[in-house]
């Protein structure tokens, strides 16, 4: 396909997909996802070579595949190589074939070559906040535990994390973390405020940054009781990044130093290898829908199987697998992610359990954390918010109640 005619698809294709989502996150089209997804496909079929040669290696092409179940998934991790390690050369080839996974040369975080896919990106993320953070208000104060996109500019959650305070920030909404370090005073002095204002207020940041937080405020036994409304979205946590407690102790802490129930915590699945951001459904309405609280459900515009960690085969319901991300989104990095995040699906959602231990024989969770934006970064990170959050209580009493 011609440079210029490639170009062309894209763009129809795009504006398809711009419509898809604009009909909001509550509309089903089965059909319609089925059509697009092949689309894609073809797309990404002529526009990449060795992804071509790939799919021609193994009999598929876009005159052949019957499904969109069956395109064959780009992968985020050495997939080929674990195989090889795990297996006979005869039997890890066999296996690869069957498993319609490649290994690209390209980098692990998605590219945006063209400003279509800059603000289909910024839709997606927008309309999945929407449905599942901010479904009742327009807008209100943001305050993120994390750096700022200045100070983290590969971090892909600071970019996300900027595009929401410009769509749903009220006035003070802001980065906590910068590079003077963390401005534990100002985060304290805002949580006093919404307290004594009744106005709620929405904490947003790395799961890690928000445990520390919580610990310290449990050891010098300080407590708030944000307003009714108030919420909080926390990411990298209980995915393999973070392992520092269970979910279940964290929303614990959560309700006993913040006051908020777990129907008010949202964890969120960020990851550089999808345009999509996976939210717990809980917030958005679960109870209407029988939806448990911990699920997230793919947007209309994504699907997300279960593949077995060894056979890379769909697992049933309930078996713990790897996700594989099926999203018309994605269109800078794959429309088929082979993730080595690690999880399970129900009849009403999914959930992350953890991420791929690849030197395992089993396939088995890996229990070691991992470096959201490399591991300089998230040393120094932790090393910034350890020291100052060991002065929390002082900096709360330095200021009782006079916010």
């Amino acid at each position: 396909m011609a440079g210029f005619q490639l170009n062309n698809h894209r763009a129809e294709f795009d504006a398809e997909v711009f419509a898809f989502i604009a009909q909001g996150v509550a509309h089903r089209d089965d059909a319609g996802f089925s059509r697009l997804m092949l689309r894609g496909f073809s797309l990404q079929f002529a526009a990449s070579s060795p992804y071509r040669s790939y799919c021609q290696s193994i009999g598929v092409t876009p005159d052949t595949i019957e499904t969109w179940l069956h395109i064959p998934a780009v992968s985020s991790f050495p997939h080929a190589a674990r195989l090889r390690r795990l297996y006979t050369p005869g039997t890890a080839e066999k296996i690869a074939r069957k498993s319609r996974t490649v290994d690209l040369a390209h980098s692990r975080g998605p590219f945006f070559p063209d400003a279509s896919l800059v603000e289909l990106l910024g839709s997606v993320q927008i309309a999945a906040a929407r449905r599942f953070l901010f479904p009742d208000l327009q807008r209100m104060k943001l305050l993120f535990l994390v750096p700022s996109p200045k100070m983290a500019p590969g971090m892909v959650m600071a970019a996300g994390l900027e595009r929401f305070k410009r769509e749903f920030g009220a006035a003070g909404s802001r980065f906590l973390i910068s590079f003077r370090g963390l401005d534990l005073k100002g985060f304290v002095a805002d949580l006093r405020r919404s307290e004594q204002s009744g106005e709620p207020l929405a904490i947003l940041g790395a799961s890690h940054g928000i445990d520390y937080f919580l610990d310290a405020c449990l050891a010098q036994g300080v407590r708030f009781s944000l307003p009714s409304g108030s919420r909080l979205m926390d990411s990298g946590g209980f995915m393999g990044r973070y392992v520092g407690c269970t979910p279940e102790e964290f929303y614990s802490k959560c309700r006993a130093v913040f006051g908020l129930e777990r129907s008010h915590c949202v964890n969120a699945l960020w990851i550089c290898e999808s345009s999509t951001v996976y939210f717990d459904a809980g917030f958005s309405g679960s109870e209407q829908t029988g939806n448990p609280l911990c699920l997230k459900v793919p947007p209309p515009w994504s699907r997300v199987e279960i593949v077995d960690p060894l056979t890379f085969q769909p697992v049933a319901d309930g078996e713990t697998g790897l996700l594989r991300l099926y999203d018309l989104s994605n269109r800078g990095m794959a429309c088929v992610v082979q993730t080595d995040k690690m999880g399970y699906r129900t009849p009403v959602g999914f959930q992350v359990v953890g991420k791929l231990d690849r030197e395992h024989p089993l396939g088995q969770v890996d229990p070691r954390p991992s470096h959201p934006g490399g591991m300089v970064i998230s040393r120094l990170m932790e090393f910034m918010i350890r020291k100052k959050m060991a002065g929390v209580a002082t900096v709360d009493r330095a200021h009782p109640r006079n916010y």
